[in-house]
């Protein structure tokens, strides 16, 4: 049986009981099973098993931060779906009922509002006409009795209930 080598340059080791390579000085261990294994080897071994150890931990800190993050985004988006629902409803009526009545009063209301628009436009209307369509084109919510919003932008008109949503139209 041929002489353990020195792991760290490869050259034989001839002393038995060496505690240092002859040829490079790399420290050696005792000898295991007919080899000689450097001193210190276990170390590196150790330091890698903590590393990955701290990297898991890292990895699972993270994993939880983000989880609990994530918990804490759920209860404020149901809150905020919550605050969209209208402010006041009629308990009797049903919600779809509520919502035809008030987008056929938004309508009457748009109309008025786009019948005044293309009378100002126009030039053809007297004051009076134009006074009339004005008041026609105020309007508030026959279920809710909050008042439309009404927005003019460019020829487009939308009329919107707080409650109930928009409805637009062009003239």
């Amino acid at each position: 049986m041929g002489n353990p080598t020195c792991p760290s340059c490869g050259h034989e080791i001839y002393e038995k009981g060496a505690g240092t390579c002859q040829f490079c000085g790399q420290p050696l261990a005792r000898r295991v099973a007919g080899q000689v294994s450097v001193k210190g080897g276990g170390r590196r071994v150790a330091r890698m098993a903590i590393s990955i150890a701290v990297l898991v931990l890292m990895a699972v800190g993270g994993l939880v931060s983000f989880l609990a993050a994530q918990e804490r985004e759920m209860p404020a988006k149901e809150s905020s779906s919550e605050a969209a629902q209208p402010a006041v409803q009629d308990p009797v009526s049903s919600q779809p009922a509520d919502y035809d009545i008030c987008t056929e009063s938004m309508r009457s209301v748009l109309e008025a509002e786009l019948e005044f628009q293309r009378g100002v436009e126009s030039g053809m209307l007297t004051k009076e006409e134009l006074d009339g369509l004005a008041a026609k084109a105020e309007g508030s919510c026959p279920v809710t009795d909050r008042p439309y919003r009404v927005d003019v932008i460019g020829n487009s008109v939308t009329v919107t209930c707080p409650d109930h949503g928009p409805v637009r139209g062009d003239w």
